[in-house]
């Protein structure tokens, strides 16, 4: 993500979600000011905070429908992974081992579970 482009996806975020810079700031725990200083455009680079707080924007309006408890728990998910992804980038391939190993034994267990229902 470019530096225009995570600008441009957190201050869409913070006008049209209703999301306040204190609350991503909170969210990231970093200072609200950070988060001030970031939607203003005042930093060089995409890395460090910057990223973090523009990958949350993103993560923000990626959720459509906070209504159905489904999209609420993902929504919630998606906002602790990019959290755990955007403080350690090598997080996501454990996270990606982890919830595959997850599928993989629900599936084993269910072709089980059907096994034994077919017999």
């Amino acid at each position: 993500m470019d530096k225009e482009a995570g600008l441009k996806i957190l201050r869409e975020t913070l006008q049209s979600r209703g999301v306040s810079r204190s609350y991503i700031a909170e969210s990231l725990r970093i200072h609200p000011s950070q988060v001030s200083r970031i939607a203003a455009g005042h930093f060089k680079k995409m890395e460090g905070n910057a990223l973090r707080v523009c990958k949350f924007a993103l993560t923000m309006q990626t959720h459509t429908n906070e209504d159905s408890l489904t999209d609420s728990i993902t929504f919630e998910l998606n906002q602790k992974v990019a959290q755990i992804v955007s403080i350690n980038p090598e997080a996501a391939r454990a996270l990606t081992n982890m919830l595959s190993a997850i599928i993989d034994q629900w599936i084993t267990d269910s072709e089980k579970a059907r096994n034994n229902l077919s017999r």
